[in-house]
């Protein structure tokens, strides 16, 4: 099993960036726990959570250095789709979430024409007056809207300084640096039927020019919201179409226009809009704002572009998009950002045979008459964004005050697990001290037992000793006597006549040495089995003392050991205690 060394990141378990609270009660639920594989909480890879990873994790408290989130894009992504994905997701504006739909101002008056004779004129006649003076009452701002091609200035199909230049003229003339708002850049022309192909090659032909102008725009506005018109178009959200995928181009936005225009006047297209609206945010994953373009307007073959009646306006267009509600794997509800209503003055002239000879007294009449129903709809459609947004406001605060709960729960959960925790360590540091004082007072009883032994032994043993070298002395003297007498009664005592007195007196004193010899040497044997007894005995009581030294010595470097343990564990039960206090 490997042994490397626990890192801080290690024993941040939930990959935070700090080793606090959160992980200590994350190891401490898994003490005991056996590792038979895989096991984070196992600090030290001796195969089971234990004490010692608590203490680690302890050594390792605080932040964590060199953190960086497991949710950062990866530099090895070769996929071209997801790589663009990755880096507009990063970088991308999520304030907008949750904050309800707006409305928008987005008709095309003819001041921002760009022929003097229709600015002329529109400025002349003032084009659009109650729209304008009602939104500015009600705080409708205008939808920025870049039109004949975006960046594209001329439509030419390729982008020159010439282009760049007269599209950041516009955009310094009409929307403020810090602006952060939507920008809807509007490029038809020759590419617009070509969003249906079911090529891929040529729909990311088309996505690399789109997006080229697309990043040049959000280079000069960066805090705006950015995107086509009209895309995705509806084949792209429709499940009966095989169109080649446009998610690259949607996810380098940051803002989606997609127009909810509806030609079927009479009868209730809300569905399908329903539809195409949840599954544009649906593509995005709700992390792209999107912006729902309405117009009041229809084809009537022979009569060009009529007005819908506001009722089936409002019932088509606008609920259908403020209905459109897609679900993320975490249960947030995704809707839209905001609706804009979309028209054109020209219609009155193209739909008016008689135009070039009306006066402008007459021209005025009908300018007004569109403008008062443009201020009946847009009055309409704030009605009902008022009535989303605050429904959206009080789902919002419903689901606010559901979290707050959860995390309160949640909390009092892991403040309960805390005390239980620090409780279970309090009482495990009790149970080890009390087994633990046991220990080392039976190894203290035991020394001192082996001690006493010792001692006495030893000093039987040295009087053994003394007896020993005592008996010795007397022995090697009686061998040394009886032996000189021997020599005397062999050279000279024996040689005297029998029965003469200088023979029985050397015959008495060979006698008698050999007497004590004899009774030293058989004293010395008997003295020489207890010594031999004695050293036994204190060998014996000797390894004994040692055995209970050691183990006495053990037992206070266990207690020692002990001793920093628990106040780690006091320390741990602290912190444990201290939680939602």
């Amino acid at each position: 099993m490997s042994q490397n060394p626990a890192t801080a990141s290690s024993a941040d378990f939930n990959n935070d960036g700090v080793v606090d609270i959160t992980d200590l009660i994350t190891l401490t639920s898994n003490i005991g726990t056996a590792c038979e594989s895989e096991c984070p909480t196992d600090l030290d890879n001796n195969g089971v959570t234990d004490q010692q990873d608590m203490l680690i994790l302890l050594q390792l408290w605080g932040a964590v250095e060199g953190w960086v989130g497991t949710d950062s894009t990866s530099s090895t992504e070769t996929d071209n789709e997801t790589h663009q994905e990755s880096n507009h997701t990063c970088t991308s504006d999520h304030s907008w979430q949750g904050q309800g739909p707006v409305l928008y101002d987005a008709i095309y008056y003819d001041h921002l024409a760009r022929t003097s004779a229709r600015s002329s004129m529109a400025e002349e006649l003032n084009q659009g007056e109650f729209t304008k003076a009602w939104c500015a009452d009600n705080n409708v701002a205008v939808q920025s809207m870049v039109y004949n091609g975006g960046v594209d200035w001329y439509e030419d199909g390729a982008y020159d300084e010439v282009d760049k230049a007269k599209f950041t003229q516009w955009l310094d003339e009409n929307v403020p640096l810090d602006y952060t708002g939507p920008i809807c850049l509007d490029m038809e022309g020759q590419w617009w039927e070509m969003w249906h192909t079911e090529s891929q090659n040529v729909m990311d032909t088309m996505i690399d020019f789109y997006i080229e102008g697309l990043e040049f725009a959000q280079a000069l506005r960066p805090n705006a919201k950015i995107g086509y018109w009209g895309l995705p178009r509806r084949r792209h959200t429709s499940p009966n179409y095989t169109t080649a995928s446009v998610k690259r181009l949607l996810i380098a936005s940051t803002g989606l226009f997609p127009d909810v225009y509806e030609w079927n006047p009479g009868h209730d297209d809300s569905a399908w809009i329903e539809r195409h609206i949840r599954n544009t945010i649906e593509m995005v994953e709700g992390q792209v704002p999107v912006f729902a373009q309405a117009c009041p307007r229809y084809k009537q073959p022979g009569r060009g572009m009529q007005l819908h009646t506001i009722e089936e306006f409002i019932h088509d267009q606008v609920h259908g998009s403020l209905a459109a509600v897609w679900t993320d794997q975490h249960g947030t509800e995704h809707r839209i950002a905001g609706i804009s209503m979309w028209d054109a003055y020209i219609y009155c002239w193209q739909g008016t045979s008689n135009w070039a000879s009306m006066s402008n007294d007459e021209r005025k009449k009908l300018f007004n008459e569109l403008d008062t129903y443009h201020k009946s709809a847009m009055a309409s459609m704030k009605s009902c964004v008022d009535a989303a947004y605050q429904t959206s406001q009080a789902h919002l605060a419903e689901q606010n005050a559901e979290a707050i709960a959860q995390a309160a729960a949640e909390e009092a959960a892991r403040v309960a697990a805390a005390q239980e925790e620090a409780s279970r360590l309090r009482a495990e540091r009790k149970r080890q001290r009390s087994r633990l004082v046991r220990r080392l007072s039976s190894e203290r009883t035991k020394i001192r037992r082996a001690n006493s032994s010792f001692r006495k032994n030893a000093k039987r043993y040295r009087t053994a000793r003394s007896s020993f070298k005592n008996k010795r002395r007397s022995f090697i003297g009686s061998r040394n006597a009886y032996r000189s007498a021997l020599k005397d009664w062999r050279t000279s005592g024996r040689k005297q006549a029998r029965g003469s007195k200088s023979r029985s007196s050397a015959w008495k004193k060979f006698a008698t040495a050999r007497n004590q010899y004899r009774s030293s040497r058989s004293s010395w044997r008997t003295n020489v089995k207890s010594w031999r007894a004695s050293v036994k005995s204190f060998r014996k009581q000797r390894s004994s003392y040692s055995t209970s030294r050691r183990a006495w010595k053990s037992t206070v470097k266990t207690w020692r050991t002990a001793n920093a343990t628990w106040r780690q564990m006091a320390k741990t039960a602290s912190v444990l205690a201290a939680v939602g206090q």
